[in-house]
């Protein structure tokens, strides 16, 4: 009875493991996408979907470590096709790009719709992003942005965060301490990236990106795949591939583990296997 029990129990394991999208994902009628570009860009209000969330391990005693992700940073890549590469190594795509947000926007993000777990609403208009959490109607105020076109500051009650400052050959972050993390364009299509005298290069070549030595994004098969690929010393890894119909994406792994995001005129919905694990609506 026992030993049944178990193979149950084995069985309701790997069938709930098992790539839910498979035949969606093989039968997809795919369309292009918009050719790959490397361009520095600027993304502060962490509206983000994560393709990969680069993480650390946190200690915590002697026994205990735990692994945390790493924050988001507002400066970065846009690499087309919503997609956005930060300095803190996150690849992610942008709710903004997708939803097709204008400059001030009011949008609600629901956490396991289904259950309708927890709401926040980000509204952003007159260079001021605040959060509210309903029902609850008290605002949190997140940042503030003033300055000019080339010199941008972000500020908390009147507090300075950081700065990102533009000329005609760099795209520079300036946080508390004053110190510059700056995306330098060496040629077209080629960057680089100074920090703490390490200099990491960033490559547009055709329908190829180069990300330092961490990543390579690449177009394929008539511009209906990107591939994501892990950077070898002699040979790359695939870890995602990426594909779309007219009103879907599918973002999966080499066993199709899948995610699933369905583009709707005014919201975007994100399912991790069967499960809607997100919906952002953008009120116009």
């Amino acid at each position: 009875m026992k030993i049944k029990v178990l193979l149950f129990i084995i069985f309701l394991f790997f069938s709930s493991c098992t790539p839910y999208y498979i035949n969606a994902i093989k039968n997809l009628d795919k369309e292009s996408f918009e050719p790959l570009c490397l361009t520095p860009a600027v993304e502060a209000n962490n509206l983000r979907i994560d393709i990969i969330r680069n993480t650390y391990t946190k200690t915590e005693n002697d026994s205990v470590q735990r692994t945390e992700d790493v924050d988001y940073h507002p400066l970065g890549f846009y690499l087309g096709n919503g997609l956005f590469y930060d300095l803190n190594e996150n690849l992610c795509l942008r709710v903004d790009s997708l939803l097709g947000v204008a400059e001030n926007f009011k949008i609600e993000m629901i956490s396991r719709p289904e259950k309708n777990k927890s709401i926040v609403v980000y509204t952003f208009e007159n260079d001021s992003l605040i959060k509210t959490y309903p029902p609850r109607k008290k605002s949190h105020y997140i940042y503030h942005r003033e300055g000019t076109a080339d010199s941008v500051s972000y500020k908390y009650k009147q507090r300075h965060r950081f700065s990102i400052v533009k000329n005609d050959s760099s795209l520079r972050y300036s946080g508390k301490r004053k110190f510059y993390r700056g995306i330098y364009t060496l040629d077209e299509g080629l960057y680089c990236l100074n920090y703490k005298r390490k200099r990491e290069l960033y490559e547009l070549n055709k329908n190829q990106i180069t990300l330092e030595n961490d990543y390579v994004i690449r177009m394929l098969n008539n511009n209906t795949t990107i591939q994501i690929q892990r950077k070898g010393r002699k040979k790359s890894s695939t870890l995602y591939t990426i594909e779309k119909n007219d009103h879907e994406i599918y973002i999966y792994s080499n066993r199709y583990y899948a995610k699933k995001i369905v583009l709707n005129e005014d919201n975007i919905l994100i399912y991790k296997g069967k499960v809607l694990w997100k919906q952002y609506t953008y009120e116009k």
